[in-house]
């Protein structure tokens, strides 16, 4: 609650360390990363653009630190992940300004889904050590050419998060 508060400020790096360390630590169990991945889920009801955009931030640098059992986990489970990913009709009608936030949003909640389908898909695994970039330096052309799609796809993700209107 304190890393996805309504406080117009990133999200304090003290409270994003503890939700990393109950969801990427050595001692992290499914357990600890389900209960997670609820408990954003539940800040996502009725919260407005900048509680959804703290949660998706927070869920970005979960992604990015702790990959491996955060995405199995994350990926596999029907309630939390598929309510943190479905953005596709959020909006904020709080006043005009906050139609663009909601769009921005919808955008960058597209990204992350993104990443986590092309996470999946090409057995990055953060736990194991295996870092994208070595494991694309080991491929030969023909395998790396074949992920290239969805390398693409994931790069035009994260461009259709440009902000736009209000949300600049």
């Amino acid at each position: 609650v304190k890393a996805t508060n309504h406080d117009e400020v990133t999200p304090k790096e003290k409270h994003v360390r503890t939700i990393l360390a109950a969801t990427t630590g050595s001692s992290a169990t499914r357990q600890d990363i389900a209960y997670t991945i609820g408990a954003l889920a539940k800040r996502l009801k009725g919260n407005g653009w900048l509680v959804t955009l703290k949660v998706l931030m927070v869920v970005h640098r979960i992604l990015k630190e702790g990959g491996g059992p955060f995405l199995e986990v994350f990926g596999s489970s029907s309630s939390g992940s598929s309510q943190l990913l479905n953005l596709h009709n959020f909006k904020d009608e709080s006043n005009p300004d906050t139609w663009d936030l909601s769009a921005w949003i919808r955008g960058y909640s597209l990204y992350i889904e993104e990443r986590v389908a092309v996470a999946q898909q090409l057995s990055f695994d953060a736990a194991r050590g295996a870092k994208p970039q070595e494991r694309f330096r080991s491929l030969e052309a023909t395998s790396l050419l074949a992920e290239m799609p969805a390398l693409q796809q994931l790069l035009h993700r994260l461009l259709g998060c440009d902000p736009e209107g209000a949300a600049t």
